[in-house]
């Protein structure tokens, strides 16, 4: 998330002057889910994610104009299926 803070200050002469502005770096983009998660099916407010891996997994699904799905452990060999309103589906990413 972005925040950005400013202040209003007054100068000595009563000359409203705008005091420094601290801004943080965009999130970056989350790392892709190693290959051994793929997705398995996908409706249009359903996607199906499959563990392929020998470990559990910590995954989110990311989506094209549209909010990412909350993060979700899947067991090795397991399967869990993410619900969505919008967007279309760009790709799965670790948590």
């Amino acid at each position: 998330m972005t925040k950005i803070r400013t202040g209003l200050t007054l100068a000595s002469a009563g000359v409203p002057a705008i005091s420094a502005l601290t801004i943080a770096a965009p999130n970056a983009a989350a790392a892709t889910a190693p290959s051994c998660v793929r997705k398995t099916s996908q409706s249009p407010i359903r996607v199906t994610v499959q563990n392929d891996c020998t470990h559990a997994v910590r995954v989110k699904v990311v989506f094209k104009f549209a909010p990412d799905t909350k993060c979700a452990s899947i067991s090795a060999g397991q399967r869990y299926t993410f619900s969505h309103l919008a967007g279309s589906f760009d790709y799965i990413a670790t948590c």
